[in-house]
C-alpha cells in the first residue's frame, strides 16, 4: 500500500515509488510500482532523497497539490479506437466512388 505524508506543506515523503518521470521546481512527476502516474505540484520543489530498491522518495519544499495522474492511451491504442469509424467512412467513400463511375 503506497503512503503520502505531507509535512505541514513543506515537504512530502512517498513510499512505493518505481522511477522519477520528471522534476522541477514545480512538479515532481512518479511513476508507482503498480504503474500510476503521481502528481506533486508546490514551488521550490527539490527532491531530498529517492531509492530505487526501497520505493522511496522525499521531496522538500512548499508542496500545494497531490494527486494521481490518468493513464495515458498509447499511440496504437487511439489507432485501434477509431479504426472502425475510420473504416466505415472510407467504405462510404469507396461505394459512393465506384456508383459514380458506374452512372457515368
Amino acid at each position: 500500500m503506497q503512503q503520502i505524508t505531507i509535512t505541514d506543506g513543506k515537504g512530502a515523503a512517498v513510499t512505493e515509488v518505481k522511477d522519477v518521470l520528471s522534476f522541477s521546481e514545480k512538479e515532481i512527476k512518479l511513476l508507482t510500482r503498480d504503474n500510476k502516474r503521481l502528481l506533486i505540484e508546490g514551488t521550490g520543489l527539490k527532491i531530498g532523497g529517492f531509492s530505487k530498491a526501497n520505493g522511496e522518495l522525499t521531496a522538500e519544499g512548499t508542496v500545494t497539490l497531490v494527486r494521481y495522474l490518468g493513464a495515458r492511451e498509447s499511440f496504437i491504442k487511439k489507432v485501434f479506437k477509431y479504426l472502425p469509424a475510420t473504416l466505415a467512412f472510407l467504405n462510404f467513400l469507396a461505394a459512393g466512388f465506384i456508383c459514380a463511375a458506374l452512372l457515368d
